[in-house]
């Protein structure tokens, strides 16, 4: 009986300790700076140390980004491009736009079926991100370029352990990696596709990236370039020589958004950085609070969408700059807002836009917060899953696919579902198509957010219903990455995630309900908030891709003012505090930023 007894209390403990873990994992970890949100936990680790050895948030988030392209290889890396934003610690911000371009020989009636532009040469747009990692490394890098790549070269070279994202995305898109030499000589080993835990070499990208340290011009001038525009060009010219030479990375200053008490920093087109500005300036319109019930808050999220994305198919990026802005300007000014939040308010029945986007799931995003209040938010991809479903077998390079971003409207797209893309963002020579990137940092009394997300379409469904969760419904960091999401972006379909198991509002439309099957990645979403009173900062990368914040726990870090308020007026001796409003507390005085 005593062990019945015994037994019944060890269950009844246990049970009750993994409630508390269950509850403690929706809490907010506390970092002191720097901190690192990524995909991948060792290549966040790598970023991290690269700081230590005297590195910045650039160089963090360089190395961070080079190493999940080259271990997470499914979503990004030196075949694709992105987009990065920085805020120094002066107050000032940028952007840096490395998309893709479509080669200058692009021509519509060369794809006749939704394939042409998914898969194979003639989807591959005019790689940029070693251009654009290099053109930010110029501006504001602390370390020398080619110390940011030791590590990841002899990791690539003695072998890493194949995450379990990758094994999945392996398996998931066995017949892309069979079908293309390259990516079968990477991935398949006897005979079958590499599981998790397994050890990968890639000689072939560490050569590459040996080259990079050293002469980055080399992947559009040199050897580099030259294999990777043989092996494009291998059944008749795609692109030539002269366009890598043309490639160009576009550096912008940032003007916030401003809502009340928060300024809200994001990229221009083509990125989705105003349907953040829009979602952040309607939820204040809307006065909405933590009272605001589940089923309320999905009605205001799926309107909001509704208006967004129907915005998101009347804009395109065009060469001429002042096309852009006056677009945009029209798109986004306060009579917009007030039109959505009317819309929205109205009690007539819910009018769904057709807005027939297409679907991808590709892309990852990299947060970095150094100790000097340096702020990097970055997002790169080769676009869908794998990319074109090509990797050059000399440089390693797996090659985007940014030609599916353009609207085609001779073929049937959504994942067969039949209907054309609406809209502009046509495809035009040396043109770079609509991203759904959504890099950004928030301002919000004294709290600093630094955000983004992967997932194509979905990235900003994902971000503006995480961001809704933290400022309407009061939720953590954690519970508001973790809660699972609905997308929308028009029409009679919604999308839920595997777990969502709320009960869809009553709108007056018969939905067509399509689930994520189980474990099936759609978004995931990355941030880090910095209290600029207390100095510690709270961070959490997602779970979907079981990705990571790294940092130094606070409780841990010389500089918790709990524990040695003496250490921390020291430390900050050397810092010049300002009173500029949403920007950091201090900078160094002898910093060259």
């Amino acid at each position: 009986m005593q062990w019945l007894q015994l037994a019944q209390i060890l269950i009844v403990n246990a049970l009750i300790n993994y409630a508390y873990a269950q509850e403690m994992n929706k809490n907010d970890t506390k970092y002191s700076l720097p901190v690192i949100t990524s995909d991948l936990k060792i290549a966040a680790d790598l970023g991290h140390r690269i700081i230590k050895k005297g590195g910045n948030a650039v160089d963090a988030a360089i190395s961070t980004t080079i190493a999940v392209g080259a271990i997470n290889s499914f979503a990004s890396g030196l075949g694709g491009g992105g987009f990065l934003l920085i805020y120094l610690p002066d107050g000032q911000c940028f952007e840096y736009n490395f998309r893709e371009r479509a080669p200058m020989s692009v021509n519509i009636k060369n794809y006749t079926n939704a394939k042409d532009s998914r898969l194979g040469r003639k989807a591959v747009a005019i790689p940029s991100e070693i251009l654009g990692l290099f053109t930010v490394h110029s501006n504001y890098g602390a370390l020398p370029w080619c110390e940011l790549f030791p590590e990841i070269i002899e990791m690539l070279r003695s072998g890493f352990h194949v995450p379990r994202i990758l094994s999945e995305k392996l398996k998931e898109f066995e017949h892309i990696i069979r079908s293309d030499k390259g990516l079968s000589d990477t991935f398949i080993k006897n005979g079958k596709v590499a599981s998790e835990n397994d050890i990968l070499t890639r000689p072939n990208l560490a050569n590459t990236l040996e080259i990079l340290a050293t002469d980055p011009s080399s992947f559009y001038f040199g050897s580099v370039g030259k294999s990777l525009l043989s092996f494009i060009n291998e059944d008749g010219v795609i692109i030539t020589p002269d366009e890598f030479k043309q490639i160009h990375v576009i550096k912008k200053s940032v003007v916030p958004k401003v809502v009340n008490n928060t300024r809200v920093y994001a990229p221009s087109l083509p990125t989705t950085g105003y349907m953040l500005g829009l979602a952040m300036s309607v939820f204040d319109k809307l006065k909405l609070d933590k009272n605001t019930t589940e089923e309320e808050l999905q009605v205001y999220l799926i309107k909001i969408y509704n208006e967004l994305y129907s915005i998101r198919t009347q804009l395109e990026d065009l060469q001429d700059e002042t096309k852009n802005i006056k677009s945009l300007m029209c798109h986004t000014q306060q009579k917009v807002v007030d039109q959505i939040v009317r819309n929205i308010n109205e009690k007539k029945p819910f009018t769904p836009h057709k807005n027939n986007l297409a679907e991808d799931h590709g892309t990852t995003h990299i947060n970095v917060m150094d100790a000097q209040g340096m702020m990097v938010a970055l997002t790169s991809t080769i676009n869908n899953y794998w990319g074109a479903g090509l990797m050059d077998p000399v440089t390693g390079i797996i090659l985007n696919n940014q030609i599916d971003d353009f609207a085609f409207t001779e073929f049937s797209t959504l994942n067969g579902i039949s209907s054309s893309r609406s809209g502009k963002n046509h495809i035009m020579p040396f043109k770079q198509p609509l991203s759904s990137a959504m890099p950004a940092f928030i301002m919000k009394d004294s709290d600093i957010y630094l955000l983004g997300a992967s997932g194509g379409i979905r990235i900003p469904t994902a971000v503006i219903s995480t961001l809704a969760r933290i400022f309407i419904s009061s939720s953590t960091i954690k519970e508001a990455i973790l809660h699972p999401r609905l997308h929308y972006q028009g029409g009679h379909m919604i999308k839920l995630e595997n777990k969502y198991t709320h009960k869809l509002p009553n709108m007056g439309i018969n939905w067509n309900v399509i689930k994520d099957k189980q474990g099936e990645i759609s978004s995931c979403v990355h941030i880090i908030k910095y209290n600029t009173i207390d100095k510690f900062a709270v961070a959490s990368s997602d779970d979907r891709k079981r990705g990571a914040a790294v940092g130094i726990p606070f409780e841990d870090s010389e500089f918790s003012r709990d524990k040695n308020e003496n250490l921390t007026k020291k430390r900050t001796q050397s810092y010049q505090f300002v009173t500029l409003p949403y920007t950091l507390t201090f900078y160094r005085n002898h910093n060259k930023y």
